[in-house]
């Protein structure tokens, strides 16, 4: 048998041709296969907020809390505590407080939920739909709690009280016979803040502000009581918050008539002369302070005098910048809003929500860094609160009508945008297959067949 060179050639060629053009094919977008991922791009399009259900409440004050995934909602008026699920406006349980609440806390599974009065008798529920229902624990904290909060796993319990001497108490709720007090630390001068208060999702580490201090405090000390550190204010302190392994801490400064305000970002590892990782000026009181479960944004809210008449501000910062020179974005509200009254974030930071009084809107923002922030959603209500899910996929607002009229709570689905993505390259990436990817078989087979040929030419000769 006896073959030329040039067929071979031929033959090696339309090899190699078929290879390099089934390779195009995969590299050329297609689009049944192929996925375009941008960081940070978030299309407004696939973005969507649908309420599934509303829950007309006859009494125009409540507090409420959601869930980590949003499953269960707990909410509480001037005389009932109520328990809802995502799946309707149908209540699980009530139960008569016959006194006014203050703070309302449910732990991340829903299991526990934490009601705090304005008598000195805080109450722990759980979800059971029961008859009649009865709390599970209470207990008496000497004064009216100034704010409460339990971790994430649900088997630690914060709550600071008023009165003469202010308290912060720990309770320990993991065992059988329900919480039990692990210590308490007293405050002779000054009194801690209505939301100065926050817990890491084990309960290790606490964090609390009061009068001119921010404290941390560390469970597994030998003296837990201790603060690990405390930080001395110039300005009444306003909100604290605790990422989830309580590696960060975020305070505000600046509270009541202060026209002087700072967003302070600490860590929690002990310094004598502690002082902050760095603290971004506001030049104005603090209202709210919340910081992302990972610890990488913050979110926070000013107010910029005491008039009615006044624009109100939503800050968001990166806490990855040692030493910020600018916010990632700014939201100005629009005028008559008195303050943000509540912020809300996703685990990852990707998302907040608030809501205002005055002339009131909720608002859904993104991360997305801008000179000129607009929300991805808003809907007019007077908010009270307002709660996302760790995931973002859930939101629930708590809205209180005009004086009379009662209010109402409002329970979300939010779609969110398919286009996001975690991966740190900033460029666009294409999911698409190696040069010569799953097309490398029919080469190697081309190249045997090829040298079969050459062999068989060796034996002709």
């Amino acid at each position: 048998m006896k073959i030329e060179k040039s067929t071979i050639i031929l033959t090696f060629l339309i090899g190699l041709s078929l290879c390099n053009l089934c390779t195009l094919s995969i590299l050329t977008p297609q689009s049944n296969s192929v996925k375009t991922y941008t960081k940070n791009i978030e299309s407004s399009a696939s973005f969507s907020v649908v309420e599934l259900w509303k829950f007309n409440n006859s009494v125009e004050y409540g507090k409420m809390s959601m869930s980590a995934d949003g499953s269960y909602i707990a909410f509480a008026n001037t005389t009932d505590i109520l328990c809802l699920n995502k799946t309707s406006n149908s209540t699980l349980w009530t139960y008569n407080l016959g006194s006014n609440t203050g703070h309302i806390d449910i732990s991340a599974d829903g299991e526990y939920i934490l009601v705090g009065t304005n008598s000195p008798i805080i109450y722990l529920f759980n979800k059971s739909a029961t008859v009649p229902k009865q709390p599970i624990w209470t207990y008496n904290i000497g004064g009216a709690p100034r704010a409460v909060a339990k971790s994430l796993n649900g088997d630690y319990i914060a709550v600071t009280s008023g009165g003469t001497n202010d308290t912060l108490y720990l309770f320990n709720n993991s065992g059988p016979s329900g919480p039990q007090l692990v210590w308490k630390y007293n405050i002779t001068l000054g009194q801690f803040s209505h939301n100065g208060l926050a817990i890491s999702a084990t309960g290790e580490y606490i964090a609390a502000t009061r009068i001119y201090e921010i404290l941390l405090f560390n469970n597994s000390y030998a003296d837990p009581k201790t603060p690990v550190w405390t930080f001395a204010t110039d300005n009444d302190t306003g909100g604290v918050d605790i990422s989830e392994d309580g590696y960060y801490i975020a305070a505000g400064e600046g509270y009541g008539d202060s026209n002087t305000g700072y967003i302070h970002l600490f860590n929690r590892t002990f310094d004598a002369s502690k002082q902050p990782i760095w603290s971004y000026p506001t030049n104005c009181e603090m209202s709210s302070v919340v910081i992302s479960a990972d610890g990488n944004y913050i979110a926070a809210s000013k107010i910029t005098d005491n008039s009615p008449a006044i624009n109100t501000t939503l800050y968001f910062l990166s806490t990855t910048n040692s030493k910020p020179k600018a916010t990632l974005w700014e939201y100005e509200s629009e005028r008559d809003n008195p303050d943000f009254r509540d912020i809300a974030i996703t685990a990852d930071g990707n998302y907040v929500a608030a809501g205002t009084g005055g002339v009131p809107t909720a608002y859904i923002f993104n991360s997305d860094a801008s000179a000129s922030k607009q929300p991805l959603w808003n809907e007019r209500g007077n908010v009270v609160d307002i709660e996302l899910s760790l995931d973002g996929r859930y939101m629930c607002i708590n809205r209180d009508e005009f004086i009379g009229n009662g209010g109402e709570i409002s329970f979300y689905q939010v779609t969110l945008p398919s286009s996001s993505s975690t991966d740190d390259d900033d460029d666009e990436t294409k999911d698409v297959s190696i040069p010569f990817g799953n097309y490398y078989l029919l080469f190697l087979i081309l190249g045997v067949v090829a040298l079969t040929i050459l062999k068989r030419r060796k034996v002709t000769y």
